[in-house]
């Protein structure tokens, strides 16, 4: 299964690496890719052997050990036995060594591009990879399984196969905030007559990304004036916050310490699903969000195994099993049949003025990072 290197400390929600793995490429980390994927004489060791890149591989072909950068538990239970059991010359290596990494995971690839064959990506850290020439080409011709995913999505993550997705929205109690919220500045402006009684996810592209939508400003917008004006929004809403969490902002509504909490609809959702006095809100403003699969690492010396695993993830019964095991908003009704019902509910689905996080580059990132360190230190 997974290292030991990790598995006691990482929760894959309660580190929320989209928030710790923004960071990447700050000092430098953007041109160390740049400068990594500039070598014109590393290219994929082993091309699909079946076919080539055009074609999907045949099973005699997937063969090796693919190794995995994912965190503990972050897939079906039974995928990697499954997959083995049907393609017996191959292994799958799980490994959180890398996500630990204070220069990101990105880097991490970087600097060892032997050491991973495919890692769990968001769109972010994929865009890195991408630009340094570390991401693993694949195609509905040879990652068949990419016909499953909801064409949207799969436009919006064209970097491997995407598997989850999220956005931030808030939710409020009806029955003690007698008007219809619709927007950020609905949230904003209700706040001081709730003091003490709001939570807020505490992660910067996400918080800051908040405070940009509500501004007029693109969550992934690094202008000074708008990350000024985004600064001066969060200092106004922090005095009337209960708490900062990375998770469990949904929870505080459901114990009643809050009456609005702003966060992710997979942490607040199933709150509200629960609770017919909550009521949730995808701003009108626009709101941030996320989309994250598996990405292949292009030195992969398994690139047959790596393309073969990806589709075989998004299998009706594997990919509801993730699901299912997760609680992550699904990227394919391929399984809607096998999972749990609570999550086909729209409110997981991305909306349509989602913008999605992407990376900043390393001037835009220590940006984001300075204007949060500034709320938190008032």
């Amino acid at each position: 299964m997974v290292d030991d290197v990790m598995a006691a400390q990482l929760s894959r929600r309660g580190l929320l690496k989209r928030s710790a793995l923004a960071a990447v490429a700050v000092g430098g980390g953007a041109a160390l890719l740049s400068a990594c994927g500039s070598d014109s004489t590393s290219p994929v060791k082993k091309a699909a052997a079946a076919g080539g890149p055009g074609a999907p591989p045949k099973a005699s072909a997937v063969t090796g050990t693919a190794v995995y950068l994912n965190y503990p538990d972050w897939i079906g239970k039974d995928t990697v036995a499954n997959f083995q059991a049907k393609f017996p010359g191959a292994k799958i290596k799980q490994t959180a060594a890398g996500f630990d990494s204070v220069s990101g995971v990105a880097q991490t690839v970087a600097q060892n591009p032997g050491a991973y064959d495919m890692l769990l990506a968001d769109v972010s850290i994929a865009q890195q990879l991408q630009a340094g020439g570390f991401l693993l080409p694949v195609s509905e011709a040879n990652v068949p399984g990419l016909k499953n995913i909801e064409p949207r999505l799969k436009e919006l993550y064209p970097y491997g196969m995407p598997l989850d997705t999220g956005y931030t929205g808030f939710a409020y109690r009806r029955d003690l905030i007698d008007e219809d919220l619709k927007t950020w500045a609905d949230f904003w402006r209700v706040a001081p007559a709730h003091a003490h009684k709001i939570t807020v996810v505490g992660i910067d592209r996400s918080i800051v990304g908040a405070a940009l939508n509500l501004n007029g400003a693109d969550a992934n917008s690094t202008k000074q004036a708008d990350l000024d004006a985004a600064k001066k929004s969060l200092l106004e809403l922090k005095p009337n916050v209960l708490s900062f969490k990375t998770f469990g902002v949904g929870q505080t509504l459901e114990d009643g310490s809050a009456v609005m909490a702003l966060g992710y609809n997979y942490d607040i959702v199933p709150a509200v699903q629960k609770d017919p006095r909550l009521v949730w809100v995808t701003p009108e403003e626009g709101t941030g969000g996320y989309v994250e699969g598996i990405a292949g690492v292009s030195k992969t010396d398994v690139a047959d195994t790596v393309r073969a695993f990806m589709d075989y993830c998004i299998q009706p019964d594997d990919y509801a099993g993730f699901v299912n095991l997760t609680h992550s908003p699904r990227t394919s009704s391929i399984a809607d049949d096998k999972i749990d019902k609570a999550m086909l509910d729209p409110l997981f689905d991305l909306p349509e003025n989602v913008q999605i996080f992407k990376f900043l580059g390393g001037e835009g990132t220590k940006a984001f990072s300075r204007v949060w360190s500034e709320v938190q230190a008032h």
